[in-house]
């Protein structure tokens, strides 16, 4: 029974020895190793890698399908390599580690199908969501539009209206500026007229009366005040 063995040459790289008891399991290797199975995943994974940056889960799942991939190659390779300075190992891969292979394979593959699906699905939400997205955009933006028109005509309407109010203001005031300057005209005119009127003239008879009466005036007042000191001093000495 054949035994894994190691080649100091190739770096300790493991290859396995084809026998009899293990052809079945080289046939299976053999297939799996085939250019074009080999391209088809390599380039499977060459196009995930080509994607957007994954994630820390999906990243690790991708190094280890490479990883077993090529423990796959280089178990394929290992029938090919010099028996020159093989060592005996503790162990060597039988059919079942192979399926085991195949099976986590298999595991880390789905796995990646189901990433690039979520992804997939992922990127459908926003696409379908970027058209709503804009539209709402081009709401507010007329909503925008639409407010600053309308404070521009409230603005404009308050403006015209302090305009109308001071225009206004001013009529009155000038009104008003008017009627008191007609006043004072008339009134002075009138005032005028009456010292006119009264005006009387230097040695006039009636200049003459009027000194009359005012020292005719000023002597009856000079006895009134005579009487009443009189009546004072009596008054004093009774």
């Amino acid at each position: 029974m054949a035994v894994l063995e190691y080649c100091a040459k190739h770096n300790m790289i493991a290859y396995l020895e084809k026998i009899k008891e293990n052809a079945r399991f080289h046939e299976i290797m053999d297939f799996l190793s085939r250019s074009s199975i080999f391209y088809a995943l390599t380039a499977r994974i060459k196009k995930l890698e080509k994607r957007c940056k994954p994630s820390i889960s999906h990243h690790q799942a991708w190094l280890r399908s490479v990883s077993l991939l090529s423990k796959k190659k280089k178990l394929s390779k290992g029938k090919s390599v010099s028996k020159q300075g093989r060592k005996n190992a503790k162990s060597r891969p039988t059919k079942d580690d192979s399926d085991k292979l195949d099976a986590k394979l298999d595991e880390y593959m789905e796995y990646i199908d189901t990433e690039e699906a979520i992804k997939e699905g992922r990127q459908r939400i926003v696409d379908i969501a970027r058209p709503d997205i804009a539209k709402d955009e081009e709401i507010v933006r007329q909503l925008e539009v639409e407010l600053q028109a309308k404070v521009e005509r409230e603005r404009q309407r308050e403006e015209q209206a302090s305009m109308e109010y001071i225009a206004n203001l001013y009529d009155k005031v000038q009104v008003r500026i008017d009627v008191d300057h007609e006043l004072a005209v008339r009134w002075t005119h009138e005032e005028h007229e009456e010292l006119i009127i009264d005006f009387v003239p230097i040695r006039s008879k009636k200049d003459e009366r009027m000194i009359r009466d005012m020292n005719k005036k000023a002597e009856e007042e000079s006895g009134d005040k005579g009487v009443d000191n009189t009546k004072k001093i009596k008054k004093d000495q009774g």
